[in-house]
């Protein structure tokens, strides 16, 4: 080999060796940041346990037994819904087809389409359940994400025998995902009952004579505020069976398998 090839393969060697040297120390500096990340999670995740949720368990009771709004209703009276029938009838207007073209609505042949005027209020006892059940239920998910992923990172690797402490930890993880199932179960109830109530409603403004459609109204607002009542029961107490398996089973979710444990024994 000539003298320019061996100093070209000496160059090439060099360069080698620097791209290695770069990517090791990009490879480290990287595993630094996620173990940083992995300890900033291991942190917040403990302090959710021994500090938010038994505060919120303490707030929430507060709330169930001392928050007028959240008292299941037991007449017709707590329940009452404002509206109008004959001031229904009396603001119904017609419109001509063109109207209701420009206004996106589709008319039937030789028919003018009917709209009311009047404003329904919504029953604002279950607002107010609503807001507050909807900013609970958001907490509840965001510190629910962060305990999971910290327990899940917490898994070892997968080996024969010595297991019973990752049980322990993906039987929490599964109890985690059922609580946040139900949040999630709880805000969809919530949009399907505005859904079927302004459904309700505009079905009476149309056919204010049938009386049936108000007494619908009511019974789906009553049904709602006890579904609230229990959604809010319900919050609690998954604070509660999660603090309380968590704190009996921390050693075996921190450390799930001991180093002095033999496979098999």
């Amino acid at each position: 080999m000539s003298k320019a090839g061996k100093r070209r393969g000496h160059v090439d060697a060099d360069e080698r060796s620097e791209t290695d040297h770069e990517s090791s120390a990009l490879a480290k500096e990287g595993k630094a940041a996620v173990a940083e990340i992995k300890n900033q999670i291991a942190v917040e995740a403990l302090r959710i346990i021994h500090e938010i949720m038994p505060q919120k368990i303490l707030e929430l009771t507060k709330e169930i037994s001392e928050n007028e709004n959240f008292k299941y209703p037991t007449g017709d009276d707590d329940v009452l819904i404002e509206f109008d029938s004959d001031a229904a009838v009396n603001k119904k207007r017609k419109m001509d087809d063109r109207t209701c073209e420009e206004n996106g609505s589709a008319s039937s042949a030789g028919q003018g389409c009917v709209k009311s005027d009047q404003v329904v209020e919504c029953n604002q006892i279950i607002f107010r359940q609503q807001t507050l059940l909807k900013g609970e239920i958001q907490q509840c998910l965001s510190m629910l994400v962060k305990v999971k992923v910290w327990i899940q990172l917490n898994i070892p690797k997968v080996e024969d025998g010595n297991n019973f402490g990752v049980g322990v930890q993906e039987e929490t993880v599964n109890e985690l995902s059922r609580a946040e199932d139900a949040c999630f179960n709880s805000l969809e109830s919530m949009n399907k009952y505005l859904f079927a109530r302004g459904k309700l409603i505009s079905r009476f403004l149309k056919y204010p004579g049938i009386q049936d459609y108000r007494l619908s109204v009511r019974d789906l607002d009553r049904k709602e505020r006890a579904a609230l009542c229990v959604s809010l029961t319900d919050l609690r107490n998954s604070y509660f069976t999660i603090h309380d398996s968590i704190c009996k089973n921390l050693d075996k979710i921190k450390l799930p398998r001991s180093a002095t444990a033999m496979p098999f024994s």
